[in-house]
């Protein structure tokens, strides 16, 4: 069975809206924090670790212009992470990267350039064409050499559902972008759902309240169809951008890191 430590690997100062948007002029105004989510997946039996997305690389200046405030210590960077762990990045069989936002993957190009990066094809596509488009943003896509194209060589490219390893899965749920995935863990605790930015934070889920940050509302609601169907099953969902994911959430992981007090 797969054991997942969430990781805290930095914190944004974001827009209310983007997470939460209840309709309400102040969500456009007022800030929440949010954490940036590492998901360290492994497997004893079958000797296998992945990461789920690798988070932003330490650089607050650039990060802060080009997105919204953030804070990130140079040991919260996830290279960082995972050797006071006591893991090492070269040993990691492969990154699933939910998505190609830079806060999910722009530190892959500070991590070992041999190591596989799951992708939806449909994600990498959308990418791609996001040059010159508003929601290029997200994707450093201006940017001379954006960072989702300097790993490149280390894409393994899925069209749809996919078995990662025995137990580990993908599904696609477009609609915070459009080859978003979530990604499913069989483990000792229970069936649990990575959402990623589907579900930011739990009232997303929980009360219904929309995020703001949706590139395509149709594709987002069939999505949460998908989501729904897969707790019918007894699958847990657990959202991507939420503090909660180490403190009442976290009976659902193996550990937490940094452990809380």
């Amino acid at each position: 069975m797969w054991q997942i430590t969430p990781i805290h690997v930095a914190t944004q100062h974001c827009i209310r809206k983007g997470m939460l948007d209840r309709g309400d002029p102040s969500d456009a105004v007022t800030r929440m924090d949010i954490p940036f989510i590492c998901w360290l997946l492994h497997n004893d039996e079958l000797k296998l670790t992945y990461l789920v997305d690798c988070g932003p690389d330490f650089d607050n200046d650039t990060n802060t212009k080009l997105h919204q405030p953030m804070t990130m210590l140079p040991e919260w960077h996830i290279g960082e992470r995972l050797a006071a762990m006591g893991v090492s990045s070269k040993s990691l069989a492969g990154i699933i990267a939910t998505h190609l936002h830079w806060d999910h993957l722009k530190a892959v190009t500070n991590l070992p350039n041999n190591i596989p990066v799951f992708v939806q094809r449909h994600e990498l596509a959308y990418a791609v064409a996001s040059r010159g488009k508003s929601y290029g943003k997200a994707y450093e896509s201006d940017e001379p050499n954006p960072f989702f194209l300097r790993c490149y060589n280390q894409y393994h490219l899925l069209d749809g559902d996919a078995e990662i390893a025995s137990g580990l899965r993908v599904t696609p749920v477009p609609g915070h972008t459009a080859g978003s995935q979530a990604v499913l863990v069989e483990t000792e605790k229970g069936r649990i759902v990575l959402a990623n930015d589907v579900i930011n934070v739990l009232e997303n889920w929980t009360e219904g309240i929309l995020p703001g940050n949706v590139a395509d509302f149709d594709a987002y609601h069939r999505s949460l169809e998908t989501l729904k169907k897969y707790e019918l099953e007894g699958w847990r969902i657990v959202p991507g951008h939420d503090f909660r994911v180490f403190t009442t959430l976290a009976p659902l992981f193996n550990a937490i890191y940094p452990p809380q007090n």
